[in-house]
């Protein structure tokens, strides 16, 4: 939303009618981002500016100042000492070097380079690893030592596992395990992540060799051979093939039809398959389990044929990595993949969504009902029916109980909390907040608590209170007080969407002011907002589009919603289509194009 000006060598800022918003003269004046400018004093020092032309730092200069946008952090230097801030401008760290940067997405570790040579160091200071190697990279929570070419390895805590005398490591996932396939001179050898040398080196393959099976079509029919073309003397309509999550063993299920005719494991025809059942009910190859059926039970096999689970009339509705679900009676029961009983009493709900490995479950208690008021989305007469009462909670992905089956009702684990109520009655009723350890961090008297946003870094939360809906933050504060009839989530954390008692909807900051009211369609103020430089953001009242900030001030307003956004010889545009003409705005200054042609 400002111009940068340049007369007699000096620059200067302005706002949008050539006003200076500043009289102090620079060199050169370069945007960071859409937020900050570097500008470059006649001394050569930089300071950090404002659109406004504020000064930041309280005035401090510096020998340099970048933003790195892909990475999301600034890094300033002053003489010798070069310092990472956050998107905040807060220091994470300061160090006297050559270069600094983070260490891609580990969490306080830092690159430093030093006399050419790279090393790491924690947000402390502390040499982590030292200032040694030509470069350094990150794989599987380890770091890659690069000098002269030659590879070694770092654990997490800097100890050296490998020094650097290799010409290549790789990691490798082998029958649920990781390795390492290290090169030296033309051939490969297997180290675990300890460094330790777990094979010769005697081979040429860099990668791990692939399925012990092989098979081709004849006459409607597959034949199958080892991985050496030895014929197993067996063959099918149809398999279904690939390699199990445990052992990484290569699997085939041949079948005729339903019928199981066979199982070849790693390249191995099971001869001694058991052939007493009806035929395949289901199988999960990736989890090493097969569900065999006979009349109207079935029982659950290893992929060695192995009895998992014995005949029962339970069936199995479910499989995932750390257990399955078995169905009997509308309750569902869990076992672990050797079979052993997780929930002997069963649940008559279980969650088909679970949500970072955890999923809500509940038990109806018997002969207990509530009230529950049924209002029509359209025009109707309310019903009232009486439902059972239940008592619900959470298990983690192991099927353990995380939160105790004690409370009423539940919204699924939303980013790292998952909102709980007890009772039945508004305004008698409590909601709990629960972390990931299903520890109750937040109890109130609300009826209810919904999560503003559904992302990690949200904070806030829907709450009611006898029909009346307020905003409130993770420690319980009211953000936005209880007057409203409902709220919604319309912009991140900035812009809130919310409906009065007089059926009226409006726009607000989280200082509760008013930005815009008006009709909204459902999707135009759910889906349809974009964020524009300086604070600013476009929306879609019914019928319209707007450009307002987060105090309210509307800069633009067209009677269409058919708007795009291009760019014309690096001007970014938005193109309004309008009364069968097309209008083109900056995006930028929000000034309009005005055709001057003939």
């Amino acid at each position: 939303g400002v111009y940068v000006l340049e007369k007699n060598g000096s620059t200067f800022l302005s706002d949008l009618e050539s006003n200076l918003v500043d009289t102090s003269a620079y060199q050169s004046i370069w945007p960071l981002n859409d937020h900050l400018f570097k500008a470059t004093r006649h001394d050569s020092k930089i300071q950090v500016i404002e659109p406004s032309g504020k000064i930041l730092f309280a005035g401090q200069t510096f020998d340099d100042f970048d933003f790195l946008k892909i990475e999301n952090y600034y890094i300033s230097q002053q003489g010798d000492v070069l310092s990472i801030l956050d998107t905040n401008l807060h220091v994470e760290i300061s160090y006297e070097a050559e270069a600094l940067h983070r260490y891609h997405d580990v969490e306080d570790r830092y690159i430093v380079e030093s006399n050419g040579l790279r090393g790491l160091i924690n947000s402390n200071g502390q040499i982590v690893i030292p200032f040694e190697y030509d470069r350094l990279s990150n794989a599987y929570d380890m770091t890659i030592l690069v000098k002269d070419d030659k590879k070694g390895l770092a654990d997490a805590s800097g100890n050296i596992l490998l020094q650097p005398e290799f010409f290549d490591i790789n990691f490798r996932d082998i029958r649920n395990e990781t390795l390492l396939r290290v090169k030296n001179n033309g051939l490969y050898a297997y180290f675990n992540l300890d460094g330790k040398q777990l094979t010769d080196f005697s081979s040429k393959v860099k990668y791990v060799p692939g399925r012990s099976l092989n098979w081709y079509h004849h006459e409607d029919r597959y034949q199958f051979f080892d991985a050496n073309g030895n014929s197993l003397n067996v063959s099918c309509q149809g398999f279904i093939k690939g390699y199990t999550n445990k052992d990484s063993l290569f699997v085939a299920v041949l079948r005729e039809g339903d019928a199981i005719n066979g199982v070849i494991v790693d390249g191995e025809l099971l001869e001694n398959w058991p052939l007493e059942f009806d035929h395949i009910a289901s199988f999960d190859i990736y989890h090493g389990l097969i569900v065999v059926a006979k009349g109207d039970q079935q029982s659950v096999l290893d992929i060695r044929g192995n009895i998992i689970t014995p005949m029962s009339d339970q069936e199995v509705v479910e499989f995932n990595q750390e257990f399955f679900v078995t169905k009997k009676g509308g309750k569902y029961f869990l076992f672990t993949p050797d079979g052993q009983p997780i929930n002997e009493l069963g649940y008559d709900y279980l969650n088909d969504q679970p949500k970072n490995g955890r999923r809500s479950v509940n038990r109806i208690i018997p002969d207990q009902f509530y009230q529950y008021v049924n209002t029509p989305c359209f025009e109707g007469n309310q019903d009232t029916i009486l439902k059972p009462q239940r008592a619900t909670g959470y298990i983690d992905k192991y099927g353990e109980v995380l939160v105790p089956l004690e409370y009423n009702f539940t919204v699924r684990y939303f980013e790292d909390y998952a909102a709980l109520t007890i009772g039945y009655i508004d305004g008698q009723k409590q909601s709990v907040l629960a972390n990931s350890s299903g520890e109750v961090v937040l109890a109130t008297k609300y009826d209810y608590l919904y999560p503003l946003n559904h992302s990690d870094k949200s904070g806030y939360y829907r709450a009611r209170l006898n029909g009346k809906y307020g905003l409130i933050d993770r420690a319980g504060q009211t953000v936005i007080p209880f007057e409203y009839s409902a709220i919604q989530g319309f912009h991140k954390e900035d812009i809130v969407h919310v409906r009065d008692f007089n059926n009226e909807w409006h726009l607000v900051n989280m200082d509760n002011e008013r930005l815009f009211s008006g009709p909204f369609t459902r999707r135009s103020s759910l889906e349809r907002c974009y964020e524009l430089s300086s604070d600013r953001f476009l929306i879609f009242p019914e019928g319209k589009s707007a450009v307002i900030d987060t105090k309210g001030k509307t800069y633009l307003s067209v009677d269409s919603q058919k708007l795009n956004f291009l760019s014309i010889e690096g001007v970014d545009l938005i193109e309004v289509d309008m009364d069968g003409y097309k209008y083109y705005i900056n995006k930028s200054t929000l000034v309009a194009y005005v055709n001057t042609s003939d």
